[in-house]
């Protein structure tokens, strides 16, 4: 009996060692994972871009990072090429936080670009250790590269201004015009079941912005066309579009026009949404033909004024210092600038592009002194006043 019960209690004894062993062994590799991760761990989200505006022509990529609280990244890195792998440009961005989204853009594309074959790399360390280890999209010395998919599709990055697809009247489809911005959403075209008089090729091709002559600025410009003639969309039926209009403004009134051909006259098309975040302005359209984006002429007096009434120049040479910017504002308005007493010092009547801007010089390009001004803008006929303080 007694050695019955010592073999019990050997046997118990050897299960809650044996236990114990394999507690231990679990807690060790969690604290040799701990202490010394793979960077496998360190993933880069990335979605790929396939094209890029011709137009536009900045390749802008949305990324995030996932690592443990236990490591650092100290750079992200953008490389890209178009032809030659030998000549690699860089884009550096600096320090990101995990799981946080950022962006890393490329200047204005060459015009000799075709392509644009990139690869994302980030530097990462460890807490306590200066050695720097690094994670790459796609991978180590891999670029994500433009390839022939088929005869008439090819992928990623390439150059171009238009984009085409086969759409038929049973089953409807959609295209989308990649404009290589990932901060913002592409311009798309859906076609509904039924919607079209007949199966074709649709193509959304995006121009350069033309010059109004009347004063209206336009910010993107896009033609829709059906590849095969006589191509139309039923009546009751409708195109729903959704056309990107660009990073080149912060205006948040827009008008979208349409004509039939390029000599035709502009006419107003009722808007269904608009989302500034995105930079998208959303219509239903039942015709093909050119569609553009306008700054609207509904601007109110507000639109016109600076934003901040208050800007402070330091007194040490810098380049943060822009100025008021008063916006929307085209050749033939004018700006003018008084001190309290009433006196004129600055006379506006050109801009940048962006707005005509004060930068705190009077007409005889000395500084004005610190102080409250009058501004009076005059534009398409009436009178917008207000007053702002310049500080140095």
């Amino acid at each position: 009996m007694k050695r019955k019960y010592f073999s019990l209690l050997l046997t118990g004894f050897m299960l809650l060692l044996g236990s114990a062993y394999v507690f231990a062994d679990v807690e060790k590799t969690y604290a040799s994972y701990a202490i010394f991760p793979t960077f496998i761990e360190a993933k880069i989200i990335h979605t790929a871009v396939n094209s890029v505006s011709s137009i536009d022509s900045i390749l802008n990529i949305k990324t995030q990072v996932n690592f443990g609280n236990y490591i650092s990244a100290t750079a992200q890195m953008l490389y890209y090429f178009d032809e030659d792998p030998s000549s690699v440009v860089t884009v550096n961005k600096g320090p990101i936080s995990h799981k946080a989204n950022f962006y890393m853009a490329t200047p204005k594309i060459q015009g000799s670009y075709d392509k644009i074959n990139y690869q994302i790399k980030i530097t990462l360390k460890k807490n306590g250790d200066d050695t720097e280890y690094y994670s790459y999209w796609p991978s180590t010395g891999t670029y994500y590269t433009p390839q022939i998919v088929s005869s008439t599709t090819t992928h990623p990055a390439i150059i171009t201004n238009s984009t085409t697809t086969h759409i038929t009247v049973a089953d409807g489809g959609s295209l989308e015009y990649e404009s290589g911005n990932q901060e913002f959403t592409n311009t798309k075209l859906i076609i509904p079941a039924g919607a079209l008089s007949g199966d074709t090729d649709v193509t959304v091709t995006q121009s350069q912005v033309e010059t109004s002559t009347d004063g209206q600025e336009m910010v993107a410009l896009y033609n829709i066309e059906a590849g095969t003639p006589g191509t139309e969309v039923e009546s009751g039926s409708s195109m729903i579009a959704n056309f990107y209009y660009g990073i080149e403004t912060n205006a948040k009134k827009f008008d979208l026009m349409y004509r039939e051909t390029p000599t035709s006259e502009w006419e107003k098309v009722t808007v269904t949404g608009f989302d500034a975040a995105n930079k998208i302005i959303s219509a239903n359209i039942t015709k093909f033909g050119e569609y553009a984006v306008f700054i609207s002429k509904n601007l109110s007096s507000n639109d016109y004024r600076p934003e901040k009434r208050v800007r402070i120049k330091s007194r040490i040479a810098s380049g943060a210092y822009e100025g008021f910017r008063f916006k929307y504002l085209k050749e033939g308005d004018v700006v003018k600038i008084y001190n309290l007493n009433g006196k004129k010092i600055r006379e506006i009547t050109a801009g940048d592009g962006n707005g005509f801007v004060w930068n705190g010089r009077k007409d005889n390009g000395d500084w004005a002194e610190s102080g409250t001004y009058v501004y009076q803008i005059k534009v398409r006929g009436k009178i917008v006043s207000g007053t702002i303080a310049f500080v140095w």
